[in-house]
Formats: C-alpha cells, sequence, structure tokens
C-alpha cells in the first residue's frame, strides 16, 4: 500500500533543522578559527626564515626581535617583546635559536576564546 502525503507527519523536518543548524554552527566556527591556525602556520615559515637570515648575517638581537614583533603585528597577534627568546650556539655563536609565546583571540557572539601558541625555530650554523 502506498501512503499519500495526507498520511505523513513530518517528523523528519526537525531533524532537518538541528542538523542544518549544527552544520551553520560548525561553518561558522571553522570560519573563525581555521584562519588563526593558517596564520599560525605562515609565522612559523617566517620565524624559521628569521632565524636562518640571523644566524647567517650575525644579526643583534634587538633586531631579531623588531623583526618578530613586527611579523607578528601584521598578523594581529598578541605577543610582547618579554615573550621572545633568543639564544645563540656554535663556535662563533652563528646559530640562532627564537622561541615565541603569543596569544590570538577569537571573537565569537558573546564570547572570546584565547588561542595561546609557542613556537620555535632555529637556523643552521652561521658563515665564518
Amino acid at each position: 500500500m502506498i501512503a499519500s502525503y495526507e498520511d505523513q507527519r513530518g517528523e523528519g523536518r526537525l531533524g532537518c533543522l538541528i542538523v542544518l543548524l549544527l552544520a551553520l554552527i560548525f561553518g561558522f566556527v571553522s570560519f573563525k578559527v581555521i584562519p588563526v591556525y593558517i596564520d599560525r602556520m605562515n609565522f612559523e615559515e617566517d620565524l624559521a626564515r628569521e632565524a636562518s637570515r640571523a644566524g647567517a648575517n650575525f644579526w643583534t638581537d634587538e633586531k631579531m626581535k623588531q623583526d618578530v614583533l613586527q611579523m607578528a603585528g601584521f598578523r594581529s597577534f598578541q605577543l610582547q617583546e618579554k615573550n621572545i627568546t633568543i639564544s645563540r650556539s656554535g663556535p662563533s655563536r652563528g646559530e640562532v635559536r627564537i622561541e615565541v609565546k603569543y596569544s590570538v583571540p577569537v571573537r565569537f557572539p558573546r564570547y572570546t576564546h584565547v588561542f595561546n601558541f609557542q613556537s620555535k625555530s632555529s637556523s643552521i650554523v652561521g658563515s665564518f
């Protein structure tokens, strides 16, 4: 026997609306969070490049800190100079290690979540 449209009660509509609502929430959260992680990956690549150039050219710690602060500011990361640690090693002190602790606030309706990150990078031994 084939049921007519009049016999159907529409019980699937509520489930469909719930799934649609959850999909919209997931999409919105992804839209806000994924760019933060993409910026983090790009920042870490820039940090590795900075460490390599600094080690090869024997840049001062102050120059490296200013460059790192500029890179973070470009991405709207919350970073203070005291959270940048630079250490040197090697026979000519050309190997540079940079460690950075920073945060990124993400605003949601009625809520702000702060992501805290720590990035590290080091150079190969600089030229003699």
